[in-house]
């Protein structure tokens, strides 16, 4: 192989990593957010209750 072919072959490596790396972390952080909306919203219902029952 030539010099040229491999320093291209690295540098697609970075660039394909980097796109990897870029959706794989939105698609976490995606998850993550549902998981603490879900949390958030038990939470609240069971605050409205604890509330509703004390009024």
């Amino acid at each position: 192989m030539e010099q040229t072919s491999i320093i291209l072959s690295i540098i697609g490596a970075f660039i394909g990593g980097a796109v990897l790396s870029f959706f794989l972390w939105r698609w976490f952080l995606g998850v993550k957010s549902s998981q603490l909306i879900k949390e958030a919203e038990a939470e609240s219902e069971v605050i409205k209750k604890e509330k509703m029952l004390q009024a």
